[in-house]
């Protein structure tokens, strides 16, 4: 059996907020097959992975990445 992720295993994974997996799960947006257990959400990492394969690597995707990604490594200036 695989274990399953938590929300919080799921946002690091796609790195995004915690909050924004809730918020696109309450939404119907775009996620993968999530499982309650307890009240709290898990999800399968062979689900993850599917869901992942089946994401369009289109050029807006793909350019919002780099974006974040140059956002990221930019050093920090004092006002921020």
């Amino acid at each position: 059996m695989e274990k399953l992720l938590t929300a919080d295993d799921l946002a690091a994974l796609l790195n995004i907020q915690k909050r924004s997996v809730y918020v696109a799960r309450y939404t119907r947006g775009n996620l993968p097959p999530a499982i309650k257990v307890g009240g709290l959400l898990r999800f399968r990492p062979s689900d993850v992975e599917t869901w992942l394969a089946n994401q369009p690597a289109s050029a807006r995707n793909i350019a919002r990445a780099e974006a974040l990604e140059k956002k990221r490594s930019a050093p920090r200036t004092e006002t921020e």
